[in-house]
């Protein structure tokens, strides 16, 4: 090869050499760009139904949870003829209970009838002291000012760890869950029934309590 030549090709080797590395220096460098997760806005609202049928059964118990995740307080307990009932906590839910199909895997919400009303939940604890096993006979209402009487235990509604009403609890055992309520929107003060039925002596026990609001 001739001196020429050869110092074109040393030339063009080495000028070719400095790209890569250059190149190479710069993709090392580089800021790697990070990926931001993107949270899920539980806002059934503003979400459409393709986009409600991917939620989890996680996702759905955030969505009929307290607004916030935090719930009303109550920390109160009474007795009820054989029963100390522990109220824990009440928390409203406007936009109804949202399930999840098992079957179709699509998600729907049950809704009171009228629209002027939403749901409440309460969650208790209920321990019998009757001295023997038997039938929990406790039942829940809420009474709204104007005197209407709103039963508690909403049947059908897929909220989580519902309270098991009407099974046998032993001496000294409880049952504990949430109760579902239809209540106004407008969140008046409410007062709330308490009753065992079917007392030893024949009549109804009664708790009458104001249940705190937001």
């Amino acid at each position: 090869m001739k001196p020429r030549f050869l110092k074109t090709f040393v030339l063009i080797t080495v000028i070719y050499s400095s790209l890569i590395g250059c190149s190479a220096k710069e993709e090392i460098s580089s800021p790697q760009v990070k990926t931001e997760q993107v949270h899920k806005e539980l806002d059934p609202k503003n979400m459409t139904q393709e986009e409600l049928n991917t939620l989890s059964e996680e996702e759905i118990d955030v969505i009929n949870g307290p607004e916030n995740g935090r719930p009303i307080e109550i920390n109160k307990t009474v007795m009820v003829g054989d029963y100390e009932v522990q109220l824990n906590h009440y928390y409203y839910t406007l936009n109804g209970i949202y399930t999840k199909s098992s079957l179709t895997g699509h998600v729907f919400s049950q809704k009171p009838s009228s629209n002027d009303e939403g749901y409440g939940v309460l969650n208790v604890k209920v321990t019998n002291h009757s001295g023997e096993e038997q039938l929990s006979t406790v039942s829940f209402d809420v009474i709204t000012p104007n005197g209407e009487v709103k039963s508690g235990g909403i049947s059908g509604t897929n909220i989580k760890n519902p309270f098991a009403n009407g099974s046998s609890v032993i001496d000294g055992g409880f049952k504990e869950g949430n109760i579902v309520f239809i209540t106004p929107k407008d969140k008046p003060s409410l007062t709330l029934r308490i009753r065992q039925i079917f007392t030893d002596n024949g009549e109804d026990a009664v708790a009458e309590i104001p249940l705190p609001v937001e």
